[in-house]
């Protein structure tokens, strides 16, 4: 998600810059908008950065979740399949 709400705050910037790159004229403005353009896409970032925390949390909550689970199935169904061979 992180790299999702990166590239989506990124490229419009990037988009944008490049169309008015020649109207910049001197090295030195175009570094100067090019460093203003970072901190825009930096702030727009942090500024989901509580979302995406949740987000992380949410699925690492949820993927362990359901790897506990499939554990406990997989261990009760051979434990049963075990057992049937040593009843037959």
């Amino acid at each position: 998600m992180f790299i999702y709400e990166l590239q989506a705050a990124l490229i419009p910037e990037l988009i944008e810059y490049f169309k008015q790159f020649k109207a910049y004229g001197t090295m030195a403005r175009r570094i100067e908008e090019f460093r203003s353009l970072c901190l825009r896409v930096q702030g727009r970032v942090i500024a989901k950065s509580k979302d995406i925390a949740r987000a992380f949390v949410e699925g690492f909550v949820s993927g362990f979740v359901a790897n506990i689970i499939t554990i406990l199935i997989n261990t009760f169904a051979s434990t049963a399949q075990n057992m049937v061979k040593m009843i037959n």
